[in-house]
């Protein structure tokens, strides 16, 4: 008589869930992130010259998914010390491209521009590394209040992230256009349909569904409206060319390693940990419902910094935590480190198979905006609770004001740093979330905290299933 398997629910962090279940939240996230994993990658190879379909462009993106399909994988299992055993998905760095291009450039262009900036970003990884050993001791520097400021930084900055993708993705030509907005619509209604008029399995997997619907609609559009041109139509040529199986190919560009590349980069790592800080804070006392335990935010450290080391070595840029990815698991709930694994295994697969990769890689860009622009909303309802946690005192709403009103609206706005030294412009000031993140970590320290206005601890209930 076969042993009878004992399934756990999607809402629990460990334990196994029936496949038919597993498999469709593991392929919602991976589905909703896969458009972003490749955007960097192709936009510094577009700066360096590389040629669209070229084999060293197919590789780099082969890469760019394989990585982080493993840093996921071990994000999620926790190898020794590595991983935090969380719902994490994990996916290469976007949020500071400007930076990485500048870098790219000065340090000659082209493979060997590339190469100098890779070999920062190994050096990078190894300094969160550090940050993450050391973490017990520099915990108090990372309260809720600065975790909270930078985490809603980051959600308000990919409001336009979303909203590009809805449109058409930037750069299309057809950007705006009404296919494109009828297609994001279509699947924006599906995922609020299914997500607030059914419950349980069918509401979870809502983003998904949301992906399926739209792309139906997006093929029958094809065929309704033959020769037509633009970001939305489905090229099934390319699935058709592309191959079965490929390797990931080990240091295809030759890394360097210049002093002038690595210290701003490694100065740009220690503010982009505290942008990781608050992805863990965030799914674990909103996804999971409970307080972050001591090895957690360490090990996710680890995953993080070690995993863009290794992913410079297949000449990819940074592999961090998907903030987008953690509005999903905040909104659904679906925390089960089980089903995130089959979502691992397919960018793993995904980079092994150029045909797979294929397949998700012509899903509209409008259809992947429609899915995912309200789960960026959902990072902003998670970083406003860990904000209120912190209590809305006469010194922490000066450090809130500061922090948005003048810092981030400083790095937002072109030229208004212009005047600072240009190692300053070229990486935290290129950014409003850097220079938000650098202010509000600085206020925290130097502003004392009046008598009486220590807040008061907050107990953090239990999170309902859903959230939307």
């Amino acid at each position: 008589m076969a042993k009878e398997r004992n399934y756990t629910s999607p809402y629990d962090l460990d334990g196994m869930v029936p496949l038919k279940q597993a498999v469709p939240f593991g392929l919602q996230q991976v589905l909703s992130m896969f458009a972003s994993n490749l955007t960097a990658p192709l936009i510094i190879l577009g700066v360096m010259g590389v040629a669209t379909g070229s084999d060293f462009q197919l590789t780099i993106l082969r890469n760019a998914s394989f990585v982080s399909g493993f840093v996921t994988m071990v994000q999620l299992i926790r190898i020794w010390k590595i991983g935090g055993k969380l719902p994490l998905v994990m996916g290469t760095e976007c949020g500071v491209l400007g930076v990485y291009i500048a870098m790219v450039l000065s340090m000659g262009g082209g493979e060997v521009g590339y190469g100098a900036l890779l070999g920062a970003c190994i050096v990078g990884g190894l300094v969160e590394v550090v940050i993450g050993i050391f973490f017990k001791k520099i915990q108090k520097f990372f309260p809720p209040l600065v975790v909270g400021i930078v985490l809603t930084a980051v959600g308000i900055s990919l409001m336009s992230v979303g909203v590009n993708m809805f449109c058409g993705g930037d750069g299309a030509a057809d950007y705006g256009s009404w296919q494109n907005l009828l297609l994001a619509f279509i699947t924006l209604i599906t995922v609020i349909i299914f997500n607030l008029k059914f419950e349980g399995f069918l509401s979870n997997i809502s983003v998904l569904l949301g992906l399926i619907v739209g792309s139906i609609a997006a093929v029958i559009m094809n065929i309704a409206m033959p020769g037509a041109t633009g970001s939305w139509v489905m090229d099934w040529s390319v699935v058709q060319n592309a191959g079965w199986f490929a390797l990931p190919a080990l240091l295809p560009v030759k890394i360097t390693f210049h002093l002038k590349a690595i210290v701003p980069i490694a100065v740009l790592f220690v503010v982009l940990t505290m942008e990781t800080i608050g992805s863990v804070t965030s799914v674990v006392k909103t996804g999971v419902g409970r307080e972050v335990r001591d090895y957690e935010i360490p090990g996710a450290l680890f995953a993080d910094g070690l995993g863009s080391s290794m992913a410079a070595c297949f000449g990819v840029l940074p592999n961090t935590v998907f903030t987008q990815n953690i509005g999903i698991t905040n909104a659904t709930r679906v925390v089960n480190r089980y089903s995130m694994g089959f979502g691992a295994l397919v960018l793993i697969l995904a980079g092994l198979c150029p045909k797979l990769m294929a397949v998700i890689s012509i899903i509209p860009t409008s259809v992947l905006g429609g899915a995912v622009a309200m789960m960026f909303g959902m990072i902003l309802v998670s970083a406003l609770e860990l904000v209120s946690q912190a209590g809305f005192t006469k010194r922490n709403g000066v450090i809130i004001a500061v922090s948005f009103g003048v810092a981030y609206g400083l790095g937002d706005l072109p030229g208004a740093l212009s005047g600072l030294p240009v190692w300053f412009t070229d990486t935290i000031g290129s950014s409003g979330v850097l220079v938000l993140t650098v202010t509000a970590f600085v206020l925290n320290i130097i502003l004392p905290t009046p008598k009486g206005e220590e807040p008061k601890e907050i107990e953090q209930p239990k999170p309902p299933i859903n959230m939307i």
